[in-house]
């Protein structure tokens, strides 16, 4: 009976709002996105190089086997994986281990918030929400974690007349957002 209210009460009137979220799009400097992009691009390639020096040869950057490889000789063992919480724990053991933490963080960064695709007639991006995708219940969109303290957050505007607000899923933003849309 819980499901049916969930599913009645809270998810199924949601997708409408998140309809007109995804039609709507988000406002984005378009031409400050693209300088961003491209410095982080450059950064990318100054990592790669780094990470090649490092190892004495290429390799292919997005194979864990080739960098489990280049990580072992670099640090005269072989590691058990090369997931960020192993690189995490051998950070320090190695120049060539943050620089590949580095190069993830940049690539990532990269991909997911500056390589965006705004729309040709609107000028807006219009990222995709997914209400069932994340075991957690939140709603899982790129949009959602932007980071708040960096140069990538100035990509987003807010249209004249209006703000960005950014809010974190703690339980007192909650409230706050939910006090501010009158609910």
């Amino acid at each position: 009976e819980s499901f049916r209210f969930l599913y009645h009460e809270i998810e199924r009137p949601l997708v409408p709002v998140l309809v007109d979220l995804e039609l709507e799009g988000y406002p984005v400097d378009i031409g400050y996105q693209e300088s961003l992009a491209k410095q982080y691009q450059q950064r990318l390639q100054e990592v790669e190089k780094t990470i090649y020096t490092l190892a004495g040869r290429q390799f292919n950057l997005n194979s864990a086997k080739q960098v489990a490889e280049a990580l072992a000789n670099s640090l005269g063992h072989p590691v058990e994986s090369t997931r960020q919480e192993v690189l995490e724990r051998l950070r320090g053991k190695h120049k060539i281990v943050e620089a590949l933490l580095k190069y993830r963080e940049t690539a990532k960064r990269l991909s997911t918030y500056l390589n965006l695709q705004a729309h040709p007639r609107t000028g807006r991006v219009h990222p995709e929400y997914h209400q069932a995708r994340v075991v957690t219940g939140r709603l899982a969109s790129s949009i959602h974690t932007i980071p708040n303290e960096d140069e990538i957050r100035r990509v987003y505007v807010a249209e004249p007349g209006y703000v960005l607000v950014t809010a974190d899923y703690k339980a007192q933003e909650v409230r706050l957002v939910a006090a501010c849309a009158g609910e």
